[in-house]
């Protein structure tokens, strides 16, 4: 089995584990991205690794494309929002989230309306507990 944890959660729970001796069952291995391989990883996101398919709205396997300039938005807003993070979970969310609204408008291509409605909505998706 291969797990990934970040270290503030694995501190956490690092004497629970120690004592059950789970720890010095595993093989820690400790990585970080670089700057270069960030931007990479986000790339191949925005260019639409791995692909969607969404079923929910039309209840059919539908393609929803996002034009470039609109994928480069949202790679930026998925960034501007987790500075605590590399942003790559977010930015597949956002993904998903712009391609959801356009789909529910009844279009198989996103347009700056849906980016617009899901940046206004990003502002609620936080930490800091700001309110819809």
């Amino acid at each position: 089995m291969i797990a990934a944890i970040t270290k503030d959660a694995f501190k956490a729970r690092e004497d629970h584990w120690k004592s059950r001796g789970f720890v010095g069952r595993c093989l820690l291995v400790s990585f970080s991205y670089s700057e270069g391989t960030k931007l990479k990883i986000h790339e191949h996101i925005r260019k639409g690794f791995p692909s969607k398919t969404i079923e929910i709205i039309t209840g059919r396997a539908t393609n929803v494309e996002i034009p470039s300039r609109m994928a480069e938005k949202v790679q930026d807003l998925a960034i501007a929002r987790t500075p605590f993070s590399t942003g790559f979970r977010l930015h597949k969310q956002l993904r998903a989230l712009v391609q959801a609204h356009a789909l529910y408008f009844g279009r198989v291509k996103v347009n700056k309306e849906d980016f617009e409605e899901i940046r206004r909505l990003s502002k609620f998706m936080n930490l800091d507990y700001y309110q819809i």
